[in-house]
């Protein structure tokens, strides 16, 4: 069981970690979660973890991405704008918010018009209507000064997830049959190869972790 820490010097020597959603039943709320995450992307190293839940794994693993991106608060829509996006199915923001924050929708307006929808929407309408759905849904998600997601997505068999800076995300679905670290590690080892990641910006990235923890300039003098 791993509890939200404040220990850095516990937190930093983590590399594997399975971390429930719900870590207070009372609560009902992932917010100890994101908060252990956010400590984990923070750290020298870089962290592997598998978020198991309860809940839809899709809405937490937007919840998780976009708390690491940052709240985008300045997203007006007004009367000519939420016109010319015309009328939205529910749930139709949420379906696609994981790609919009992935870069995968561009360009928006043709991602929109291959939806069928009749609206004719510019590229700001759309990306307000993404962010004002985002700010509605996970209201406590911080402002950041830069964002530190990398990248997410979701594998072919639907698991999704999320990369910052310091730390890879996995979030399944809790099952039985999936009960087992041998299993929780396939699941990972998937979402790293669609996520396809720089195998140089992976080593660099070791080393420059290896070599910080070391206490040395060598590295920065190399680059």
């Amino acid at each position: 069981v791993l509890e939200p820490v404040g220990e850095e010097s516990f937190i930093n020597k983590a590399d594997f970690v399975v971390l429930d959603f719900i870590l207070d039943d009372k609560a009902d709320s992932g917010r100890d979660a994101l908060n252990v995450i956010d400590h984990l992307n923070k750290t020298k190293r870089f962290n592997l973890v598998v978020v198991y839940t309860n809940n839809d794994s899709s809405d937490v693993a937007q919840e998780i991405a976009h708390y690491l991106r940052g709240k985008n608060e300045a997203a007006p829509l007004g009367k000519k704008a939420l016109k010319r996006l015309g009328d939205i199915p529910d749930g139709f923001w949420a379906k696609s918010f994981i790609q919009y924050l992935s870069g995968e929708l561009t360009p928006l307006e043709d991602w929109f018009a291959r939806q069928g929808l009749a609206g004719s929407p510019s590229k700001t309408d759309i990306e307000n209507a993404f962010e004002i759905y985002a700010n509605d849904r996970f209201p406590n998600t911080p402002t950041r000064t830069a964002s530190s997601l990398r990248g997410c997505g979701t594998t072919a068999q639907a698991v999704p997830w999320i990369c910052g800076e310091g730390v890879f995300i996995a979030v399944v679905r809790k099952d039985k049959a999936c009960d087992t670290i041998k299993t929780l590690l396939e699941v990972l080892k998937d979402c790293l190869t669609t996520f396809v990641p720089s195998p140089i910006s992976m080593l660099f990235h070791k080393s420059i972790n290896t070599l910080k923890e070391g206490g040395t300039t060598i590295l920065e003098q190399a680059f």
